[in-house]
Parts: C-alpha cells; structure tokens; sequence
C-alpha cells in the first residue's frame, strides 16, 4: 500500500480533504490519524478569521454544499494546538494554507519551513480574492504568483489546490508545475447554491458554497486523467470518493494519493473501510501493490505493462 509523492513516502496512499478530519489529542475520534497515509489539515490563515454565517452546510441528492468560510484562529493557535502535539504521530502531516494575497501565502509558508511536523504544506488556491471576488486557481498569473511566491519562501515539499471550475485544468497544472509546486491535488469543489422553496431565500447563509459529494467522482476523475498527461507532477485525487473501487479508479487515472472527505461525514470511518477496499479491488484486479496501479488505465502505460 506504500507510495512515494513528491518525495514523501506514505505508508498507504488515503488521507482526509482539508476541513474533514479534526484531530486532537485525546478528543476520542474513532479513526486513528497512524492509519493515514498522511493527516491534511483544515485550512489555517495569518490571523484569525470567523468563518461565514451559518447555515453552512447542506445535504442535497448526490452532494453536499459546504460554506464554511475558513475560519482560523490563526498560525501561532495552530502551532499550539496542533503541530506540537502531533509531534507524536507517525503519520504525514499535509499543513493546508489560505490568504487573500501572494504576501500572505508565502509569510505562511516561511513560518511553516521552520516547522519540523509539517511534511508538506497544501496551498488553497480557491480561496476568494476578496478585492476582485475570484479564485486564484481560475486565474493563472495569479495563481502562478502565488506559487512562486510560496516556492521561494519555503524548501518544504509544495502541493497546489486547483480548482475544477475551469475549461482546462491542464495549463494550470503546467503553471504550478512551472512556479515550482512539488504536487497538485485535483480538485478543490465547485460552486453552487440552493434555495429554500418556501422561505423564498438561499439555504446557505453566505448564499453560495462548495459542491461535493459522490456526484463529482466521474468529473474529477476525468480532470485527473488530463492533468496526468499535461506533466509529470504527482497527484492527489479528491472528489466524490465514497468506495475502494472509487480510489482504485483515481489511481489508474494516474493520481498518486486519494483524499476522503465527504463520506467521513456520514461516516466518521469512511477512510479505514476505504483502504480494506481498496486493497481488496487491487487484488481483484491483479494488482501487488499502488505503485502497480499509478497510471495503469493511460493506453501507454498499459501497452508497457501487456494490457494494451
């Protein structure tokens, strides 16, 4: 079950989407964070934010609306309250970071560097630019600023958050690639609403929010399969997975890692019966190990392997 990812060995290639799993030591969360293949942790800022009003999350057919708003007590509550006490793990720590500007992505990720938990910092590129109310990783100067900005900043191994909500994500792939990210992970949600029928008035109190949930599967999926082939960067595949067979797919596609985030909602261990699966679904399909799996459906791969 063993994978290597932008130079980082993980024990299995499962780990929760930031803002799913909340580990504190001793808060008797059922799923052990050693079981990980690595810990992603929600989103931290420079200071502390507040978040959005509720309500912020809603269960629609197929998927999940989220509008949380990343709140944060900010990098010093983190540092406290997190990264020392996970000093005791034996997992990856994947640190996921948000700002509103290149300045705050790369004073972030300096702080960061000096942190000897954090294998690896995720950048949140989906979050709103407050001055122009867009996405950093639906524009590529920007996004490629912001990644520049953070390579610079810091040594640690950098994974780039792209967002779904564009005609392509293959150039955006080659911008992280460019600007110096280490890994991207495939994707951050989509945007979506829904409105009360008899209030007359949007659910969510910040009226938009995330779209996830099982619905998104053969969408990403497919953004993974292109991103695979625009550069060698590693993967991380999230959106929609709910089975083992659902990674095994990600995997083929050519992701390196899978993340879990929406089913651990419904249930708090999605990601333990997920990793029975999938080593079940690889042996199924004739497979010893993830690495096997790692691109396998791309018609190249398969006609080195003898399953043209």
């Amino acid at each position: 079950m063993g994978v290597s990812m932008a130079s980082i060995e993980l024990a299995n290639p499962l780990m929760p989407a930031s803002g799913t799993y909340d580990w504190k030591p001793g808060d008797g969360h059922p799923l052990d964070p050693d079981e990980l293949g690595a810990v992603v942790t929600k989103s931290i800022t420079l200071g502390s934010r507040g978040g959005n009003p509720p309500h912020r999350i809603f269960e629609v057919e197929g998927a999940v609306l989220n509008s949380i708003g990343i709140p944060s007590l900010g990098f010093e509550a983190y540092r406290a309250s997190f990264l020392r006490p996970a000093e005791r793990l034996k997992t990856r720590v994947f640190t996921s970071i948000a700002g509103f500007s290149a300045l705050e992505f790369a004073e972030l990720c300096a702080k960061l560097d000096d942190e000897p938990r954090v294998d690896a910092i995720e950048l949140n590129l989906s979050c709103p630019n407050i001055e122009t109310d867009s996405i950093f990783a639906t524009d590529e100067a920007q996004m490629g600023e912001i990644v520049g900005a953070c390579r610079r900043a810091t040594s640690k191994p950098l994974i780039a958050k792209l967002s779904p909500s564009v005609p392509d994500i293959a150039p955006f792939v080659r911008v992280a690639e460019d600007a110096g990210s280490d890994a991207v992970c495939v994707a951050n949600t989509f945007t979506g609403m829904a409105i009360h029928p008899s209030l007359m008035e949007p659910v969510l109190g910040n009226t938009k929010g995330g779209v996830t949930g099982p619905g998104l599967l053969p969408i990403i999926l497919h953004q993974v399969w292109v991103a695979s082939g625009a550069s060698r960067l590693p993967i991380v595949a999230s959106g929609g997975v709910y089975h083992g067979t659902d990674a095994l797919q990600y995997l083929l596609a050519g992701a390196s890692a899978v993340q879990v985030g929406t089913a651990s909602f419904r249930e708090p261990l999605a990601l333990r019966r997920i990793q029975a699966e999938l080593k079940e679904a690889l042996r199924a399909a004739g497979l010893v190990s993830v690495r096997q799996a790692i691109g396998r459906a791309h018609p190249e791969r398969r006609a080195t392997t003898g399953h043209a």
